[in-house]
């Protein structure tokens, strides 16, 4: 099938590893710059936790220092947390366009179609419903998760909000036209998420295991000269795990980002096959065509 015609795979669900390349290669298609300041932006966030920690380790032997350190990282924390969903959102609305519209969206451009009041109801929703399931345990969470994965290629393909986006995302992810396990939408969202945190579980060791090994060699030394680990000990580690940290915030926002690109990839060959709105496009312009000729 040529690529011109991939969109219309009406009786042949495409598969895990094909949608996967294709993801790849839309994710590492130039431009890139929005990624790359998402990167910059997360860097900044998870390195100003790690300097904030290096930055009162050496106080927090005196009363305080301790009560410094636990300010700091009181403010600092829900900073973090807020800033990394707006990161994440931002990716997701970035992705999708790209894939589904081709329209390359700056970093301020994305957050504005965030901040749009329906759309950011829409997604206050989704992370809400989210957040309540994941209260009670994990597999809810990622359940819900996983059903309203497509809300955000509903809102910029279909201009559906609110609880109808949601609703949208539900009955797309559990439709399952062949009723087979294996092409049921949620299986196969799962799979892609699954992929996706081993990634992320990768590139995390990858950081981890070297920067675990400075660390704890330098603890060891401490240890075997007779010394209990200080302060400045401490400092010290979370000075170099601070180039660590920066490297993988950018490496785990390329991961994100490929995430969102598969999943509206992944919304667009179900939508395809679901509804056929490229073949329903093709014999309407064939129809018209047809009664312009005389």
């Amino acid at each position: 099938m040529s690529e011109s015609n991939e969109g219309i795979g009406l009786n042949r669900v495409q598969s895990l590893p094909r949608l996967a390349d294709r993801a790849v290669r839309s994710t590492l298609a130039p431009p890139r710059s929005t990624m790359i300041l998402c990167g910059l932006v997360m860097a900044l966030i998870n390195g100003g936790l790690t300097a904030i920690m290096a930055l009162v380790s050496g106080s927090l032997n005196t009363t305080a220092g301790s009560l410094i350190a636990l300010g700091s990282m009181m403010v600092w924390l829900p900073v973090t947390i807020a800033l990394t969903i707006l990161v994440t959102l931002i990716l997701a609305v970035y992705a999708t366009h790209r894939t589904l519209l081709k329209v390359e969206l700056s970093l301020f451009e994305a957050m504005q179609y965030i901040f749009r009041p329906r759309v950011l109801a829409t997604l206050i929703l989704m992370v809400g419903a989210i957040a309540v399931a994941t209260l009670f345990l994990v597999i809810p969470g990622v359940i819900v998760a996983a059903f309203l994965s497509l809300v955000v290629p509903v809102m910029v393909s279909e201009r559906v909000y609110l609880v109808a986006a949601l609703v949208r995302s539900s009955e797309l992810v559990w439709s399952n036209p062949e009723r087979r396990i294996l092409t049921l939408p949620l299986v196969r969202v799962l799979a892609i998420t699954a992929v996706v945190v081993a990634l992320s579980t990768l590139m995390t060791l990858v950081m981890q295991v070297p920067l675990q090994l400075m660390t704890q060699g330098m603890m060891f030394r401490e240890a075997l000269s007779g010394a209990e680990p200080s302060t400045s000990t401490f400092a010290a580690v979370n000075w170099i795990s601070l180039p660590f940290t920066l490297v993988l915030a950018v490496v785990n926002v390329g991961v994100y980002s490929y995430f969102f690109h598969s999943l509206a990839m992944f919304y667009s060959d179900l939508v395809e096959r679901r509804e056929a709105r490229s073949l329903g496009a093709a014999i309407s312009e064939l129809a018209l065509i047809d009664n312009e000729v005389p």
